[in-house]
């Protein structure tokens, strides 16, 4: 799921929201999606979970209806704190980040070994050997006039 922003790398970046209204709801869908960020999973008027990066999740931290935006496991002394009706998106999102830690799912899985930021891994040696020889060949080519 991993995308490459002007600003970073997208992540699922997990949402706690309070509002009361489905309009609040969708005013900050609405918002993410302003900001370049992409909706994955709605717990209405609990939680988000949505694909940003780093200055997405910035923009998000600073709306009033927001209470935090997590990229990692929410922590228990936060949830104990959490309403009854907020703790199955909160054991939700554990559970994928947790297992994403696990996994060890990064950040640049799923790129293309060409993706802006990334470089193609080295040829075996016998390929490098046949390029640099080609090279050559164009080189001598090139000065002599002659193209085949």
């Amino acid at each position: 799921m991993s995308k490459r922003t002007k600003s970073g790398i997208l992540r699922p970046t997990f949402i706690r929201i309070r509002v009361e209204s489905m309009a609040d709801f969708e005013r900050i869908v609405t918002k993410i999606e302003r900001l370049g960020g992409r909706m994955l999973h709605a717990f209405p008027l609990q939680a988000i979970i949505a694909a940003l990066d780093k200055n997405q999740r910035t923009g998000l931290r600073d709306d009033r209806e927001v209470s935090f935006v997590a990229t990692d496991p929410i922590p228990s002394h936060i949830m104990v704190h959490e309403p009854e009706e907020s703790k199955p998106a909160l054991e939700a999102w554990n559970a994928f980040a947790e297992k994403k830690r696990k996994t060890g799912i990064s950040a640049k899985r799923g790129f293309a070994w060409d993706a802006p930021g990334f470089l193609p891994p080295d040829p075996p040696r016998h390929i490098r050997e046949l390029l640099k020889r080609r090279e050559r060949e164009m080189r001598k080519e090139e000065k002599s006039g002659s193209h085949r």
